[in-house]
C-alpha cells in the first residue's frame, strides 16, 4: 500500500513540476516556416496567446490544417492544446517568445 502513495505521489509532484516549468520555458519563432509544441496545461487561444506578436504571425495551422491568420482576424485553430504540434509561418524573428496570458 505504501508503494500505491510513493508513486502517486510522485506522478503528482512530476505533472505540478512539468507544468510550472513548462509555462516558464521561451523559445524562438524564426522567419519562414517551423513547428513548435504546446507544452502548458491548459488550453489557451489562439489570438490571445499570440497577441503580443500578432502582426509579425503570418498563420499558425494544426495537424488537421485548421488555421489562425491574424492579418484576417480569422481564428479557426481555436485553443492551443497541451502536447500538441503546431506549424507556424512567422513575417519576423521572434526570440524568447512566452505565450501573452502566461507572463
Amino acid at each position: 500500500m505504501k508503494s500505491i502513495y510513493v508513486t502517486y505521489f510522485t506522478i503528482i509532484s512530476l505533472v505540478i513540476s512539468f507544468h510550472t516549468h513548462a509555462q516558464e520555458n521561451s523559445f524562438n519563432l524564426p522567419f519562414g516556416w517551423s513547428m513548435f509544441g504546446y507544452t502548458c496545461i491548459e488550453p489557451l487561444d489562439a489570438i490571445v496567446g499570440f497577441s503580443d506578436i500578432y502582426d509579425k504571425v503570418e498563420i499558425v495551422k494544426d495537424e488537421l490544417g485548421s488555421a489562425y491568420l491574424p492579418e484576417w482576424t480569422f481564428n479557426g485553430l481555436g485553443s492551443l492544446e497541451f502536447a500538441e504540434g503546431y506549424q507556424i509561418k512567422m513575417l519576423q524573428q521572434v526570440d524568447d517568445f512566452f505565450f501573452a496570458s502566461l507572463n
